[in-house]
């Protein structure tokens, strides 16, 4: 009986090619490399790419969509004002490997101008939808932003770091963060996902 071959897919070497690209960076994100961690030919990359060019476009497009996303589901989510616990609730319980990814797409826009104006773009849109939570927990416009800045450089800054901090001394922190970041002391809403987090 003759054994059917994988047939792999075009998400199956962008997804190869992640792994690379965190672990390494983009300059070990080659054609040759990727077929070799796969162990296929390298036929099969032209199949679904024109190019390495064209892969690490599709890398890039991975990042921005997942971020798009949860732009998306937080403005979905309370008629479109999303709270500052909502975003908070984002970034506790992102995955490694999404702040891993984030860390190495910023790491490739210090050298790429395409990929330092996507990052960009993300930012200021991270920063804009926290003004929105501030100035409805009624901030004046000039220092909503101003707190927003500083909550999203908080946030960057923590994984950028690699800290290696546990979850479970994160959330202990959490409402010294609070106070120092928001200036308020921290809300019941805050409080009930702490609450929730600590159950686990």
């Amino acid at each position: 009986m003759t054994e059917t071959r994988k047939r792999y897919t075009r998400a199956d070497w962008v997804r190869a090619a992640k792994k690379i690209f965190i672990d390494t960076g983009v300059e070990d994100v080659k054609v040759d490399v990727i077929a070799k961690r796969m162990n296929i030919t390298r036929g099969s990359f032209y199949w679904h790419f024109k190019s390495r060019e064209d892969l690490l476009d599709a890398l890039l497009e991975d990042w921005i969509e997942r971020n798009t996303g949860e732009f998306e589901r937080l403005r979905a989510k309370r008629n479109g004002a999303p709270t500052l616990a909502d975003c908070i609730r984002v970034w506790v319980s992102m995955e490694d490997d999404v702040l891993t990814f984030d860390l190495a797409m910023r790491l490739w826009g210090r050298k790429t101008d395409k990929v330092a104006k996507a990052t960009l773009r993300i930012d200021e849109a991270w920063v804009a939808l926290l003004t929105d939570v501030f100035r409805r927990r009624g901030h004046p416009p000039e220092m909503a932003h101003g707190r927003a800045r500083v909550m999203y450089f908080h946030q960057i800054g923590y994984y950028t770091l690699d800290l290696h901090e546990s979850l479970e001394i994160r959330i202990r922190n959490l409402p010294i963060y609070h106070e120092i970041l928001t200036g308020d002391p921290i809300d019941p809403e805050l409080n009930e996902f702490i609450s929730e987090m600590n159950s686990k």
